[in-house]
């Protein structure tokens, strides 16, 4: 006889997407020394997206390979290979 309860152990691992947007602005902040809202970022397939002026994209595009670092460090299990 199959066991529900043993089925629905597989749910509980699943993570919420929130928990991790958090945890990728709170590297960008970290990074950036900035503060950064979690409205102004996405993450979608392997791309975070920035919504921010000019000169904070220019931040982003200087500084592109310590976030990265960071990415790899703090949040392994996210597969992230690219910031816009």
């Amino acid at each position: 006889m199959f066991n529900v309860s043993s089925f629905l152990e597989k749910f509980k691992k699943i993570k919420d997407p929130k928990e991790d947007l958090l945890s990728i602005v709170a590297v960008l902040n970290e990074s950036l020394s900035v503060v950064i809202l979690p409205e102004n970022v996405s993450y979608r397939g392997c791309i975070v997206s920035v919504k921010a002026s000019g000169a904070l994209k220019s931040a982003l595009y200087l500084n592109k390979e310590k976030i990265m670092r960071n990415f790899l460090t703090k949040i392994p299990h996210l597969k992230i290979e690219d910031i816009r």
